[in-house]
């Protein structure tokens, strides 16, 4: 037996032990649920930026068509104004990955729409407003939500 038994010990009491471990606890509790909600958020941001990226590059490519011209058969600044999801499909709606898509012309943001600004001018218009718009599905707590991003700019006619 040692002399003076254990009052000269030193160490931690099980008081000391279990308010630490509930600190500890609260605290690992904590940063759990933040996890979640970050994940949401990086993924909703992926989401937009995929979208951008898909109306971005169909904005492109109207930028790059004729004004007028070339019939009905390819894609013109003219007849895109009565742009729907069958007219130029292959051009422009199956060139965009599951789960996005562009809206129909009825929908109050269609997928394409091009308006020229100044038809009486130059035989026809020389400058039009185009805009892309992609759409896709969300799901939330509260059902599914249509979510959707537009890009916009203008194109002006070549004069030759």
């Amino acid at each position: 037996m040692i002399p003076g038994g254990l009052k000269g010990q030193k160490g931690l009491s099980l008081l000391e032990i279990l308010v630490s471990i509930t600190l500890l606890t609260t605290v690992m509790m904590t940063f759990a649920m933040v996890f979640p909600s970050g994940y949401r958020l990086s993924r909703k941001n992926r989401m937009e930026t995929q979208a951008y990226r898909a109306a971005d590059g169909i904005l492109d490519k109207l930028q790059n068509i004729q004004f007028f011209g070339a019939g009905t058969t390819k894609p013109t600044i003219e007849n895109m104004q009565t742009w729907d999801v069958g007219i130029f499909a292959d051009e422009f709606g199956n060139r965009i990955e599951e789960p996005f898509y562009l809206p129909n012309a009825s929908d109050p943001d269609p997928g394409i729409y091009v308006k020229i600004l100044d038809p009486t001018v130059g035989g026809g218009g020389t400058l039009a407003k185009i805009s892309a718009t992609v759409a896709w599905q969300e799901s939330t707590s509260g059902g599914v939500i249509t979510k959707k991003v537009t890009v916009s700019g203008y194109r002006s006619r070549n004069h030759l």
